[in-house]
């Protein structure tokens, strides 16, 4: 690290690279529109990207190149991520359902079942 940098301008070009790589890949951005956005020379995002792409190539061939053990244990989180995914959506609509059959119950009967927001009990 150079020591003439300040903490405060090596945050700063942290923030500006982070922005880079997010207007490049998530957003579509052309390199002489984040240019043009970020006030930067083409030369320093040219420069940026593609120390992404190198490191994004790196990680990826780690990732290829991990023991079996590891993809197992991979494989099975990515197996519970999923069963927990379709647990949450379940358990959204067993919400949903019960918020409408209060919603009907509400409007028919004309009574207030839920609690006012912020009442004293």
């Amino acid at each position: 690290m150079n020591k003439n940098v300040s903490p405060e301008r090596l945050q700063r070009k942290e923030q500006y690279y982070d922005e880079v790589i997010r207007l490049y890949y998530r957003e579509g951005l052309r390199i002489c529109e984040i240019r043009d956005k970020l006030s930067l020379k083409r030369g320093t995002i040219e420069v940026w990207l593609r120390k992404f792409a190198e490191e994004q190539a790196i990680m990826s061939q780690s990732m290829n190149t991990e023991d079996p053990q590891e993809a197992n244990g991979l494989k099975s989180l990515q197996d519970e991520n999923a069963r927990l995914r379709k647990q949450l959506a379940k358990e959204k609509l067993r919400a949903d359902s019960y918020n409408e059959l209060i919603n009907v119950a509400e409007s028919r009967y004309r009574i207030k079942i839920r609690k006012k927001t912020g009442a004293k009990q």
